[in-house]
Parts: structure tokens; sequence; C-alpha cells
């Protein structure tokens, strides 16, 4: 049976796509990890995201599923979305004092846009990744709570709510909360910010 007969959801990732394979076919993790040559754990772990195949156990895997290497990962970039739900955001502390990271959809088959809900306690700020201005990327922020200030190269910005701003990635940044409330912002960009 070949990979196409398989229907896999939009927001599959590639230990995803491994597991919906092996239990299609009815194999337990024991049964692939002994023919493949791998163990049991290391197989858990591929199919649950927690790390990522060598090409050689990749391609041992998918021979013993008599599935091609490049079928498969024609079906990984079939991803024309993803959906994250709220209650699957996950959401991380940073180095920066008083700075909550959320991170949001980002990584979608092989593009890099980064999508991130920042929340600012007062006072706090983050900087922002700058790239080579070969890299020509770009980066895009939406003020959703509080009012900001964007130090650029050329000048100091102020946002208010609703207010958006977009510069290249090669510009350094730092983005700072100036009210005594919290501030909150979308952040995306492409390549990675963070």
């Amino acid at each position: 049976m070949l990979l196409n007969r398989l229907r896999v959801d939009n927001h599959m990732d590639l230990g995803l796509l491994l597991k919906k394979i092996r239990l299609d076919r009815g194999f337990t993790l024991a049964e692939v990890a002994e023919a493949v040559g791998v163990t049991s754990g290391l197989l858990s772990q591929l199919e649950n995201g927690k790390t990522s195949p060598s090409i050689n156990s990749l391609e041992g895997i998918l021979r013993f599923y008599r599935v091609p290497l490049s079928e498969f990962f024609r079906q990984i970039e079939k991803e024309t979305s993803i959906l994250v739900r709220a209650s699957e955001v996950e959401t991380f502390d940073t180095k920066e004092e008083g700075v909550s990271v959320s991170l949001l959809a980002s990584k979608l088959g092989n593009n890099v846009l980064e999508s991130y809900k920042i929340t600012l306690s007062e006072s706090a700020k983050i900087p922002v990744k700058s790239t080579p201005p070969e890299k020509n990327g770009e980066r895009f922020i939406l003020l959703l709570a509080g009012s900001i200030e964007v130090e650029l190269p050329d000048g100091n910005l102020t946002l208010n709510v609703g207010d958006s701003l977009n510069f290249k990635s090669y510009l350094s940044c730092i983005i700072k909360n100036i009210k005594d409330e919290k501030a909150e912002f979308i952040l995306n960009g492409n390549p990675p910010i963070l």
C-alpha cells in the first residue's frame, strides 16, 4: 500500500505521519523497532516529535513500510496550513525579565515564518534577532494592548493599540514597554525571529 492511499491531516508532521503509517499497517512499536534495528523508545520519540530521525533510520523505517522516501516527503510537503488551538499554544519565559512569549503557528513546510504573541510587563524589553542583509527577510509587529517603543537604527517609533510596523529583518531592533501596564503584541517574521 503506497502512502498516497493514506489520509493525512494538514497539521501532521514527520513523526505523526510515521506513527499513522505504522498504525495503519497494524505494527507495534516493538515489531518495527526490531525489524529496523532501533529501540522501541527511539521509535516512540520519533513518532511523538521528541527527536528527529537520522536519514539512515528514516530510510530503514520507510523501507520496512515499503514507502519510497520521495513519496513520504511529498506527503509532508502537502501541508498548506497549520492550525494551533488556543489550548495548544506553548508559552515560555525568556532570559529577559518580565517577558512572556507564546509560540503561534510557525514553520509551515519548508517556510520559516515564525509568529509569536509577546507580553511585556512594565518596563520590560526584548531584542529581536537581526539577519544579514542578503537574507532579505521581514519583521511585522501588531500591537494588541498597551504601548511599546521600537528602537530601530534610524530612530525610535511608538506604537499604540492597533498600530502595526513592518521592517527589514537586517535591522537591529529592541521592543520596550513604555507604560505602567502590560503590553501585548504579535511579532512575526522570516527568517526566524528569536
